[in-house]
């Protein structure tokens, strides 16, 4: 076999045997098959998946039915050998195998083994195959390992950092718990301190309010007696305290002894300025009724003198003594009364614009609306007293001054404590709260805008109406005053005694409402008549 695999012709001229021709050529084929190089060549030329019998069978089915061992044999031999050239050529070999003059039982033995080795081949060629494609296999799911990998590490990352924010968060709650259970405990502390105060305050009230009432009982006890006393004392001279003061609601007689005189004469002298402080009052009041009831009579007389028929002149008695002028005065009132008596009887009818029906139907509803006025009034105040309670309530909580108004309720603490979560869930019901009392506010004051305009609306025309009936009743006296049969108004003058008389009427009106509805006339003159005396 020369270097490119061709087996050469045997001879004896060489010196060589056939044995040592063969174990030579033998030895050349297994260094050429050790070469891979060779067979790495050209791999496109192997199947491997088809079996030596279906490739014999290929050429001739009926030359070969065996294992292996017995491929070649001496009656075959041509055909094997020819089969053999042929594999030869497949995998590229081009030299074929060519025996001259040599035995064939061991030309077949190299046919044979010729064909175990290229057996073999395949076999190494397919487990290679196999084996490439397990290690591309192995190799992309190593490459998905690793991707995989790097997913769970960035997956252990996150969740570390997410596990250290929330041990940071756990560590941070728990302080804030553990702040916020020891001042609820101080809290509590604080409401127990409190609850003892005010049910200390609520004996020392108590306390003083008995005090109290015993010292008012005292005190009514020594000015029942220095009454007494001085009321006593003025039946043989003059005292200071006017006559006439009694008290409604007299205490027993005083069990506590006698009490100093200094606390009495203090008592009598306050109660001497009250009444001093009353007499001026009604002395000035007096002084400018009288003012008045002059300017009447000058105005009237002026308004006689000129439309009076008769030229008798009046003279004017005022400033003069009561024993001087109270016989010529008497003898005026009552001619005046007379003739004023005579116009009312001889006056045309009159009949009035409002009904008396009406006025009374018109007075029933003033009471009506005075009674919705007083209850509205007692409604808005008992709403007042509600919303400042409420507002108090809520700047105390605002404020973080729990224990501000703690004494209006009844509160009730136990040792149990408070979590987190029941705080947070307290703090969020009271912004409700807060919330609910904000809106609940706003329709309140709402409400009473809306009430005050009402109570406005009503008073206003409760005014109206009293004016329309002080006007009602000013027309009568103004159309009675117009028909006298002395004619003592006409004219221009009609308007300056209406006049007049309108603003004597209101006064009068204001200090007597009881005598201004009915008996205007005669009230007039009744004062004027004191007045004279005085």
């Amino acid at each position: 076999m020369n270097g490119t695999g061709t087996l050469e012709p045997l001879s004896t001229d060489g010196g060589k045997t056939f044995d040592d021709a063969q174990r030579i050529s033998l030895d050349e084929l297994a260094n050429s098959w050790e070469n891979e190089s060779d067979l790495s060549q050209d791999e496109g030329y192997y199947v491997p998946s088809t079996s030596f019998p279906q490739k014999l069978a290929g050429l001739d089915p009926f030359l070969y039915q065996g294992s292996g061992d017995d491929f070649c044999t001496e009656e075959n031999f041509d055909q094997t050998s020819a089969y053999m050239n042929h594999l030869l050529s497949a995998h590229g070999f081009s030299s074929n195998l060519q025996f001259f003059r040599a035995d064939k039982q061991d030309a077949s033995r190299i046919v044979t083994a010729f064909y175990k080795l290229l057996q073999q081949h395949l076999k190494d060629t397919e487990y290679k195959d196999e084996m490439d494609l397990n290690w591309r296999r192995l190799s992309q799911d190593y490459d998905t390992t690793v991707q995989n990998l790097g997913t769970i590490k960035a997956q252990l990352d996150k969740s570390e950092r997410e596990n250290g924010v929330l041990r940071s968060r756990i560590t941070a709650l728990e302080d804030e718990l553990r702040v916020d259970t020891e001042k609820h405990r101080h809290t509590r502390e604080e409401l127990k301190s409190a609850k003892a105060n005010l049910q200390y305050t609520k004996t020392q009230y108590a306390h003083e309010a008995r005090k109290k009432e015993q010292e008012m009982n005292v005190l009514k006890d020594k000015v029942q007696k220095t009454i007494a006393r001085n009321l006593n004392s003025t039946s043989a001279a003059s005292s200071s305290i006017p006559g006439g003061i009694t008290i409604l609601n007299p205490v027993p007689r005083s069990l506590y002894g006698k009490q100093h005189a200094n606390d009495a004469e203090q008592l009598l002298q306050e109660v001497i300025e009250q009444q001093q402080t009353k007499e001026a009052e009604i002395v000035e009041e007096n002084e400018h009724l009288r003012r008045t009831l002059y300017t009447v009579q000058v105005e009237l007389e002026g308004l006689m003198k000129k439309h009076s028929t008769s030229k008798s002149t009046v003279p004017n008695l005022y400033g003069l003594p009561f024993d001087m002028v109270k016989d010529r005065i008497e003898t005026e009132i009552r001619d005046t009364l007379t003739l004023l008596s005579n116009s009312w009887d001889h006056r045309p009818s009159l009949e009035p614009t409002i009904s008396p029906s009406e006025i009374v139907v018109r007075d029933q509803r003033i009471d009506d609306l005075q009674r919705d006025i007083e209850k509205m009034q007692l409604e808005l105040e008992d709403s007042t007293l509600l919303v400042q309670g409420a507002q108090r309530m809520i700047d105390n909580l605002s404020s973080g001054n729990f224990l501000a108004g703690a004494q209006n309720f009844k509160i009730n603490v136990d040792g149990s404590e408070m979590t987190l979560q029941e705080l947070d869930e307290a703090d969020a019901k009271i912004r409700q709260q807060r919330e609910d009392l904000a809106k609940e506010r706003k329709q309140f004051t709402q409400a009473c805008l809306d009430l005050g305009k009402q109570r406005e609306e009503l008073q206003k025309a409760k005014r109206d109406f009293e004016e329309s009936k002080r006007t009602f009743r000013l027309d009568k006296v103004v159309s009675f005053l117009s028909f006298s049969p002395t004619n003592w108004i006409s004219g221009t003058r009609a308007t300056t005694a209406a006049t007049i008389t309108t603003g004597f009427y209101r006064t009068y009106s204001r200090k007597q409402p009881q005598k201004a509805h009915g008996h205007f006339s005669t009230a007039i003159f009744q004062d004027f008549s004191a007045w004279a005396v005085c």
